[in-house]
């Protein structure tokens, strides 16, 4: 069988090709002959996924820069702008509000026995009168201190054989004393306190200062602020049918400030200038336990007429703390008031500032 006329062409064009003769049978365009080989085609790529790339971090967004402090202030006060600052909580110093209903109670004298009991512990007081009569200064007389007018107050420091002790007298001068309370608040006093207590006496590696504070009731808007304040109050009471009155109408005025207002304080009473030889005296202090009930101190303080005496010789209070005649009462009610104090700093009822 004879092959094809092409494809005998076909194979001399090859045969004359490997010779490098022009093949006579296959003509070739001069544009084809200029023209360059094809490129290699790239190999085959598999068939397995291709590798993650890492998408590059797109560019951050433009944050608008807060402010700096003062940088517009008339502009910030016209719009109104608060910028929320962090405040951190300041650890308040405890008040215990010394309180009665009327004079002659001895609530200043026991306020003068608690103030010298706790500097002589070591434990920091800083003694606020704001009683119309200013008894206060009077227990406390005596050469070993040292006053400081600042801004309307008599700031007192004390010494104890030469030796500063901590503990801290303030009071008004003149005298102060306002019916109403509407001149005078009780919050800015303790932030005075708390401002100007340190310059007078440090109290590095000391607890938090106390505040005792001499108040009557007469004074409700400011004593009702001072109740907020708290977490304490101490009223002492005499064993005589006008003072049980007394202690019924404050626990009125508690209950009602507790039901109308949501303010609440710890309270306790504590019997003053019993006589134990008085059966009239012992029949009252059972009706003090049934009104009062867990509210009255198991500790009461005895007549003292000795007391009274020395301080009207111009004894100093603290010199007769450590005298061997003071009844060793005061001292006791004095460890009992800190420990109500502490118990209500560990159980979270002491307020912040």
């Amino acid at each position: 069988m004879s092959q094809s006329p092409d494809l005998d062409r076909i194979k001399s064009y090859f045969q004359m090709a490997r010779r490098g003769e022009e093949s006579p049978y296959v003509e070739f365009r001069p544009d084809i002959q200029n023209a360059s080989l094809p490129a290699e085609s790239p190999p085959r790529k598999s068939l397995s996924p291709p590798p993650l790339r890492k998408t590059p971090p797109s560019p951050p967004e433009h944050l608008p820069v807060p402010p700096s402090p003062d940088e517009l202030p008339a502009l910030d006060r016209a719009i109104g702008k608060s910028r929320p600052t962090i405040v951190q909580p300041e650890k308040r110093w405890p008040v215990v509000l010394v309180t009665g209903p009327a004079g002659g109670t001895g609530k200043t004298l026991l306020l003068a026995s608690i103030a010298a009991q706790w500097a002589l512990m070591g434990r920091p007081v800083v003694v606020l009168d704001l009683s119309p009569s200013s008894f206060l200064s009077f227990l406390f007389l005596g050469q070993q201190k040292t006053e400081t007018a600042r801004s309307g107050k008599i700031w007192t420091s004390f010494f104890m054989n030469g030796e500063k002790i901590p503990l801290l007298s303030v009071r008004m001068d003149p005298p102060f004393y306002s019916p109403t309370g509407t001149d005078l608040a009780f919050t800015d006093l303790y932030h005075e306190i708390r401002k100007e207590a340190p310059a007078l006496y440090t109290f590095p590696n000391h607890p938090s200062p106390l505040i005792l504070l001499d108040l009557p009731m007469a004074n409700r808007l400011l004593f009702e602020e001072a109740v907020g304040f708290g977490p304490l109050v101490i009223a002492p009471l005499i064993p005589e049918i006008p003072s049980l009155l007394a202690a019924k109408e404050m626990e009125n005025f508690f209950e009602r400030a507790e039901t109308e207002k949501g303010t609440y304080c710890e309270r306790y009473y504590i019997i003053n200038r019993l006589h134990h030889g008085n059966a009239f005296h012992h029949h009252l202090t059972g009706r003090f336990e049934w009104l009062l009930k867990s509210r009255l101190c198991p500790l009461s303080i005895p007549e003292n007429p000795s007391l009274e005496a020395l301080l009207a010789k111009g004894e100093n209070f603290l010199g007769i703390h450590s005298d061997v005649e003071f009844p060793a009462v005061f001292e006791q009610v004095s460890r009992w008031v800190l420990d109500r104090i502490d118990l209500l700093s560990r159980t979270g009822s002491a307020r912040t500032v």
